[in-house]
Order: C-alpha cells, then structure tokens, then sequence
C-alpha cells in the first residue's frame, strides 16, 4: 500500500494510505483522472497492467444516484468500450416496481398497443420530443402515442430520426419535427 502512495504522489497527488482505504471500501467516489492516477500507481507498485475495467469490477450493485442502481458487471462493460445506455433489464430494482406499476394495465391500453416481455420497448417510447409534440398539439401522452403509432406505426421521436438521418443538426429535427406535427394535425382532421 505504501509503494501504490508512493508512485500516486510522484504522480502529483498528495494521497495517504487512508484515502486509497478509503477508495477500496467505497466511502469515496472515485473520477477518472483518481482512477488514471491509481491505475498507474498500482501497475508501478505491482509491476503488472492495470485496466480501469479492473480497477471498477465489483460483484454486488453499484448506486449511481438515488434512481439508478446498476450491476457491477454493467460499470464494467461500459467501460470496456460498450455503448452506455441505462436498459431496464439491467436493473433488477427498476424492473421489479415497473412489473408492479403494469400489473393490470395491460387491459386498458388502446388496442393497438400491447405489453409483452419487453417492458423497456414500451416505457422508453415516448421521449422528449414526444412530450414537446403532445404539449404543443394539446393531448395526453396516451393520445401522442395512439396517434404516432397510427401514423408511422412507431413514435414521432422514432420518426423524425429515420427521416433526418443519423448526422442531421438540431435545426433540421427542428424542421422536421414541424413537418411530423403538420401530419398529426391533417390525420386527426381528416385531411391526410
């Protein structure tokens, strides 16, 4: 332990033993460049290659706030160069309170929308853009979602992606998003 403060400060930091404790049992939150620092000063101290995907494998849960608790083995994927995107399946908390909130549910959803197995398809369709659209075209989220997936068979986040292309500005979802919501509105009356 000695040796790994050693090498932290000759890398510019003033640590002690108690703060690299600290660091093992949890009680300090690490960033990176404490993590780039202590990867270094443990492949000085021990002679062998240290990853941070090592230096973060933990077993158990990890809590990155008061919403999102995460396995170990996600932080670990992640860092190994996996995209990062927060599944449900991947939170065994968040699945458990989403499998109690549906319970009974399904009979009153519109009929051409379903629950199955995957929760995380329904609850993550209807995004931002979708709230703004439903806000401006004066409905409820459930009317938004009926209407979309009459539309284009998916949600208008969904659609004005496919349209605008994976490289197009804010200025250009912008306009097509205006174009979606014209659609809406010649649909809901009958013009379109």
């Amino acid at each position: 332990m000695e040796s790994v403060v050693k090498y932290a400060r000759h890398a510019g930091v003033k640590w002690t033993t108690a703060r690299i404790v600290d660091l093992e049992r949890g009680k300090l939150s690490p960033t990176l460049p404490m993590l780039l620092v202590l990867a270094h000063a443990l492949k000085l101290a021990t002679q062998n290659d240290v990853t941070l995907a090592a230096l973060l494998q933990h077993d158990g849960m990890i809590r990155l706030n008061e919403r999102t608790v995460l396995p170990g083995a996600v932080i670990e994927r992640y860092v190994n160069g996996e995209p990062v995107f927060f599944s449900i399946r991947d939170q065994p908390e968040m699945v458990d309170r989403i499998t109690r909130m549906l319970e009974g549910v399904e009979e009153n959803l519109p009929s051409n929308l379903y629950l199955d197995e995957d929760y995380e398809g329904f609850l993550t369709s209807y995004g931002l853009g979708d709230e703004r659209a439903a806000k401006s075209l004066g409905i409820s989220k459930k009317d938004m979602m009926e209407r979309a997936k009459d539309r284009w068979g998916h949600n208008l986040s969904t659609e004005r992606d496919r349209r605008a292309g994976p490289d197009a500005s804010a200025q250009k979802r912008g306009q097509i998003t205006r174009t979606l919501l014209d659609e809406l509105k010649k649909a809901h009356r009958g013009d379109g």
